[in-house]
């Protein structure tokens, strides 16, 4: 937030936002689970690989027979123990962006937003699955998340955030991330 220093210079204040309410509770959720699958991982990789089975959304599990339909919620909740910078990135966007919604829309508002956000993105991969020819599981967050920083975006677009140490309009910062997301995905 920028103020005055009196000698008409505006200066910047950094702000973190609280953890509380859908914020806090999504990101413990996520973190226990990410936990709870690697120390699983203790007890046979079989037992880690079988949870991921049923929980990841898996794209040839519903190309025949009867489809897994808690897969398209059940999905976001799980991140690769491979890369723990996916669950990092996704918990510290959805700290600080997924509060800037919250705090605009209100508790249930935020929650109903983000499941509808995460289950879309489901589905989403399931139509382009098989256009695609994707055989392997999708996991995490990143859909949900990605919703809540273009939510953010929409909603205060001309807000000033850090980027790094590189201060961005939160609408180009939304665009770099989104473009960031769609590179990849191609």
């Amino acid at each position: 937030m920028a103020y005055d220093d009196g000698y008409g210079r505006p200066q910047v204040q950094l702000q973190f936002p609280p953890f509380q309410g859908w914020i806090k509770k999504l990101v413990l959720i996520n973190g226990g689970v990410f936990l709870g699958l690697f120390f699983l991982g203790f007890f046979g990789q079989g037992a880690q690989r079988a949870v991921e089975q049923f929980l990841a959304l898996d794209p040839p599990a519903w190309w025949g027979g009867f489809p897994p339909l808690w897969q398209p919620l059940t999905y976001g909740w799980l991140h690769s123990l491979r890369d723990p910078g996916h669950i990092f990135g996704n918990m510290l966007l959805l700290y600080f962006f997924g509060e800037m919604v919250q705090s605009q829309v209100g508790d249930r508002r935020f929650i109903t937003h983000y499941v509808i956000a995460l289950v879309l993105g489901g589905v989403v991969h399931l139509a382009l699955a098989p256009l695609m020819d994707w055989r392997a599981p999708a996991l995490g967050a990143s859909g949900a998340v990605m919703a809540m920083v273009v939510a953010a975006a929409a909603m205060r677009p001309g807000a000033m955030v850090l980027f790094i140490v590189i201060p961005l309009k939160l609408w180009v910062l939304a665009a770099i991330l989104v473009a960031k997301d769609e590179f990849f995905f191609l």
